[in-house]
């Protein structure tokens, strides 16, 4: 199993740009609705969007040199690499 790193501030507009296939959790400063996208990311992820409370608002997979924004606000995104077997 993979570890989640967590990113807060800057590092959150980074995301998963030119990195290798890793979890992160991207924490903003408040809850809203804004979008994300995988331009620079070469490998498809599950995009779970959560509100303040962590609940689950919204879940998009990702592609290579995708745009999207999420249906509702959110606080959090969890991006999660999708695995070679298919499994994720």
């Amino acid at each position: 199993m993979k570890q989640l790193e967590v990113y807060k501030g800057i590092k959150t507009l980074r995301g998963l740009m030119f990195s290798k296939k890793k979890n992160i959790l991207l924490c903003l400063p408040k809850e809203k609705r804004v979008s994300i996208h995988s331009f620079f990311v070469f490998f498809p992820f599950y995009a779970v969007f959560l509100d303040s409370q962590k609940k689950v608002v919204d879940i998009k997979k990702m592609w290579p040199f995708m745009y999207y924004k999420s249906k509702k606000p959110f606080k959090y995104v969890l991006e999660i690499a999708k695995s070679k077997n298919g499994k994720r």
